[in-house]
């Protein structure tokens, strides 16, 4: 398996060299694709291959587990890391790595399933969130653990309050490891009132409470706030993220993607351009800490990694989603991207190792 830019139309080999060479063809800048030849070097066996990254056992039924547009990322305190799709293919699942090995590989997928009817009152206009079999239809963009292995699902609403077109609302959904909805949590209906596009995104568990990242700022706010919910009473409270501000030659913006626990109420933060190839800019893992913070005020962030040097590290083009972000007990920085499912996408998936970086 190779990972190509989109829209492969011609190839050929160069055996004396030990290459493989092959063209994509389509280039548009709007939809973050750029035409590009492909070169491959044949390696001996010794030599580990760069790609892919990520494979999966079989089904029952002989045939691998599918996967696709992989969103949040966990670190599980049994050593496996947690992902979980977003809504591109509407029956959301969450997937079991095992990285012990290279390339990782998913050796389980957990259906998510709303058996108890918990969504069916959750405000909503036109969107259904549960299929006929109780799969469910959300934009599952986050994932935590909790200290019982029970899992939190941060799910993006869609649609902006001040158009009157909100189709979901965003909503964190505590998930059994068998995956079935036990609680649903949504955010306080003044904000629900000024809901915009890019809410929930990333969603970390640290001692009875959930932070929570929005992509990016709401109504007239000028940075996107991390939402903090306080299992115990019931409560959020509110901080201001201050986003970096956008580099890239072809415009466009930055927005926080995911984010991390690692102990003494400090987290990572992951956050992004949404451009890619040439455009792209800013890839970033940061370090926040709420310890002592007063609600409502602005975080102070430290950049603790520039991701682009490792993401073209590989000779690829630099890619746009880097969408995933966990640390394991022993402080290892795991990133995975969204390939969107190949929609507009060359559809690679890479699931990375940074090592330490605090």
């Amino acid at each position: 398996v190779l990972p190509a830019v989109a829209n492969l139309k011609g190839s050929f080999a160069i055996p004396s060299r030990g290459l493989f060479v092959s063209a994509s063809q389509e280039d548009d800048r709007e939809e973050k694709l750029r035409a590009a030849v492909n070169i491959y070097e044949y390696q001996h066996e010794e030599h580990t291959p760069q790609y892919p990254t990520l494979t999966s056992v079989d089904r029952d039924n002989g045939t691998p587990i599918p996967w696709g547009a992989l969103s949040g990322l966990v670190a599980g305190e049994d050593g496996y890391l947690y992902s979980v799709e977003d809504g591109t293919f509407q029956h959301n699942r969450i997937f079991k790595i095992n990285t012990d090995d290279y390339p990782a590989i998913i050796e389980e997928e957990i259906r998510i399933l709303d058996t108890n009817g918990l969504l069916n009152g959750t405000n909503s206009s036109t969107h259904s969130y549960v299929n006929n079999d109780s799969s469910v239809n959300i934009d599952s963009e986050g994932i935590a653990m909790d200290d019982d292995g029970n899992f939190w699902i941060a799910s993006e609403g869609a649609g902006n309050a001040g158009d009157g077109d909100v189709t979901s609302v965003n909503m964190l959904l505590h998930v059994t490891p068998d995956g079935t909805i036990v609680n649903v949590i949504t955010l306080p209906e003044a904000l629900n009132t000024i809901q915009s596009e890019h809410g929930f995104q990333g969603v970390a568990y640290h001692q009875d409470k959930l932070v929570v990242v929005m992509q990016r700022a709401w109504g007239d706010e000028t940075e996107p706030r991390i939402g903090v919910y306080h299992l115990l009473t019931n409560e959020w409270e509110f901080f201001y993220y201050p986003l970096e501000t956008p580099r890239s030659q072809n415009g466009g913006w930055v927005g926080l993607s995911d984010i991390a626990p690692i102990g003494n109420d400090q987290y990572l933060v992951l956050e992004n351009d949404d451009q890619a190839g040439p455009d792209g800019v800013i890839k970033i893992v940061t370090l926040i800490d709420l310890g002592g913070m007063e609600a409502g005020g602005t975080l102070v962030k430290t950049v603790v990694a520039d991701l682009v040097p490792e993401l073209l590290s590989h000779g690829g083009l630099l890619i746009k989603s880097v969408e995933g972000l966990a640390v394991t007990e022993e402080g290892d920085v795991w990133v995975v991207n969204d390939n969107m499912g190949t929609d507009d996408n060359s559809g690679e998936t890479q699931l990375m190792e940074l090592g330490c970086l605090f």
